[in-house]
């Protein structure tokens, strides 16, 4: 988790609370001399306990009934009556670890009630602030020590992180813009023990060769700078490119194209430098043998369960985020190229000659991207499918997130075609049942998984069953044959390939109409067990035409709700959240 608690104060508090009255000093120094703390500490020590307990030895529901025990002690506190005291850090980091603990309970209302008033609090303190601003605004009446410092900078980046969470999973505005932290530095990468707490004293720095814990915090705030761009597009605050478009006009595509694929562009440049510049001993590299030899690392024992130098599980949850964020990124080129197929497979009319090649470039570019945002949907599944496998990742309501936006990107990668890329039908279809497995996993102790995957299941039962999805067949290129041959990790080192056309600006004169051409490949009918489709030859077929004509049907024309707001392709878990337990997919089939 994230290093909002220094850990040598908090177990010099924690072993005050054990010692003799006539021991425990009535006050202490540094971080912990808040008027509070004698009010706050014990509900923080239960909520240290109520997380580090979901991260047990036992199976998630035995983690999860210890976990709640301890934070019904933690909700004791009365927080109305403490915020008319002196709020001191301690209070923030104590809504943080309450924040983050509720992001496993499914009580996404009282999660985000809990970080708006951690965020403002820390911001009435001045967290937000330089230890300069602060000063000179009245908000620090002494020069703070360097474990002040960086204790300050750490909480607020927890904030910061917090913040974009939840708004990633429930599909709500930012409370922290990106441009309130821009004169504000990063947490240096310096380990616990070695910050000094005294007054004027010698800043402490970490040993040279020695590899820093924090480093891993410093990277994720990094990355998540970039998410926070990626939420603050205009896309994603008034819902995904998909969802704005109103389900009778599904085939519609937003006017501005060329901004927003340029935007997609600039974003993609700026996570692959991001990952390029990561330090060796934070990089995942998946690859079979890695992945043999880790497994057995991940039985976890009460010794062992955390291990304290454990930089592998970091560069696992790195690489998982990585993915993630560059699904949310690519994305709309994949709605964009659905809703534009869409259009294509109603239009019965060619374009104009003229209008062919800037179609045709555009579509290409598009479908390149849209390829990617697909290929790292797959390589997130195959990654959170290896590390679930061996309990490496224990932090499970994040892996039920990552695999429902994996999920819904792979099923409507499977309603796409795509052109001459790396996107193989094969390995769509694994990872499309990978995910679902893995998901599956997690039924038993989170509602939202139990939902997730039977929407999921179900939306591709309806949109992918034999009668409705048609298969294209012909030669393919010699590129998507090579593809075909190679062996079945390659899939899972596309996503090093950045979209060829970041070389290039988009600011061409892009046309958002459909190319299609009169020369159509040989149909016939899928499979009903198979759910995906084949690669798509920009030279031969018509776009769009792998489309189920279920997508024409009244049950997703529909201005029910259950036809409309409950769309599978949608990854906000506030979507899940109000999706009916008895919902029943199969009703809508016309």
């Amino acid at each position: 988790m994230y290093p909002i608690l220094h850990q040598p104060t908090f177990v010099k508090q924690y072993q005050r609370l054990w010692a003799p009255a006539h021991e425990n000093p009535t006050v202490c120094s540094g971080i912990c001399r808040q008027k509070s703390l004698h009010k706050a500490f014990p509900a923080l020590v239960n909520a240290v306990f109520a997380m580090a307990s979901l991260f047990g030895p036992h199976d998630a529901e035995k983690n999860s009934a210890r976990a709640t025990t301890f934070f019904n002690q933690t909700q004791k506190l009365d927080l109305l009556d403490i915020i008319d005291e002196e709020i001191g850090i301690e209070l923030v980091q104590l809504l943080l670890l309450m924040g983050f603990y509720l992001q496993s309970t499914e009580k996404f209302s009282k999660c985000w009630n809990i970080t708006g008033l951690a965020i403002r609090m820390a911001q009435n303190m001045g967290l937000q602030l330089s230890v300069q601003d602060a000063k000179t605004r009245g908000l620090l009446t002494s020069q703070p020590t360097q474990l002040e410092c960086e204790m300050r900078l750490r909480v607020w980046y927890g904030c910061v992180l917090l913040d974009r969470e939840i708004s990633m999973s429930f599909g709500r505005p930012l409370m922290i813009t990106n441009a309130s932290n821009d004169k504000l530095q990063l947490p240096h990468a310096i380990d616990d023990e070695y910050l000094s707490d005294k007054p004027g004293a010698e800043r402490g720095t970490q040993p040279p060769g020695q590899q820093s814990m924090l480093e891993s915090y410093i990277q994720t705030i990094k990355l998540y700078d970039i998410l926070g761009q990626v939420l603050d597009r205009e896309e994603w605050r008034d819902g995904s490119a998909f969802a704005r478009v109103a389900p009778a006009d599904l085939g519609s595509v937003p006017d501005n194209v060329a901004a927003n694929t340029q935007s997609m562009l600039d974003l993609d440049t700026l996570i692959m430098e991001w990952m390029d510049s990561l330090p060796e001993y934070l990089r995942y590299e998946p690859s079979p043998e890695n992945d043999r030899r880790q497994d057995g690392a991940g039985d976890l024992t009460p010794e062992n369960e955390i291990p304290p130098t454990d930089f592998t599980a970091q560069a696992k949850r790195l690489h998982a985020r990585f993915h993630h964020v560059r699904v949310l990124i690519l994305r709309p080129a994949l709605e964009q190229l659905f809703c534009k197929q869409r259009r294509s497979q109603q239009s019965q009319q060619l374009p104009k000659p003229s209008r062919i090649k800037v179609a045709v470039v555009q579509d290409l570019m598009q479908s390149e991207i849209a390829a990617q945002c697909v290929l790292s949907a797959d390589s997130l599944v195959r990654c959170l499918a290896t590390h679930i496998h061996s309990q490496s990742l224990t932090a499970w309501w994040y892996n039920i997130g990552y695999l429902h936006t994996a999920g819904s990107t792979l099923l409507m990668g499977q309603l796409c075609s795509f052109g001459g890329s790396a996107v193989r039908p094969d390995s769509l279809s694994a990872s499309w049942k990978l995910c679902l497995e893995c998901i599956s996993r997690y039924t038993g102790v989170s509602s939202i998984a139990n939902k997730s995957y039977h929407l999921l299941k179900d939306s591709a039962k309806h949109l992918l069953s034999g009668d409705n999805v048609s298969r294209q067949y012909g030669s393919l290129t010699g590129y998507a044959k090579a593809q075909q041959d190679q062996d079945s990790n390659s899939t899972s080192q596309n996503y090093r390939q950045p979209t060829p056309s970041l070389r290039h600006s988009v600011s061409l004169a892009m046309d958002c109409s459909a190319a299609s051409t009169d020369n159509q490949m040989p149909m016939d009918v899928l499979d009903p067990s198979e759910t995906c489709l084949a690669a798509w030859e920009p030279t031969g077929a018509a776009v769009g035409s792998n489309l189920p004509q279920s997508l024409n049907s009244d049950a997703w024309t529909a201005t029910d709700p259950s036809g409309s707001a409950y769309w599978p392709f949608v990854p906000f878990f506030s979507q899940l959240e109000s999706l009916p337990s008895d919902f029943d997919l199969s009703a809508l089939d016309t």
